[in-house]
């Protein structure tokens, strides 16, 4: 089979072609992924502004305090004395050990 110059004209016009769908399909992902960055960018300034004015403060009353008081320091006392619990069974363990 002989190449003659029209096929090749033609091959290239063809390569042309493809080469212009995929810089038209490129330039349209940009377009594409610019107007996402844009979208979440107007997301983001919308729900930031809901949060810029700064809470209003909780005010506690003293009983309330006293009661929040009174009520973590009867966990920590819970949990030292399960704390000491574990050290007294566990030198128990050990004393038996050594018994043997």
């Amino acid at each position: 089979m002989k190449i003659d110059r029209q096929t090749l004209q033609m091959a290239i016009a063809g390569f042309d072609q493809q080469i212009a769908d995929l810089q038209a399909k490129r330039a349209q992902a940009k377009i594409a992924y610019k107007r996402a960055l844009v979208a979440q960018a107007l997301v983001a300034a919308n729900c930031s502004n809901t949060f810029t004015k700064d809470p209003k403060p909780r005010n506690l009353s003293r009983g309330a305090r006293n009661r929040i008081a009174i009520a973590q320091r009867k966990r920590w006392a819970e949990y030292r004395k399960k704390e000491a619990q574990k050290i007294l069974r566990g030198r128990r363990t050990f004393r038996k050990k050594l018994a043997q």
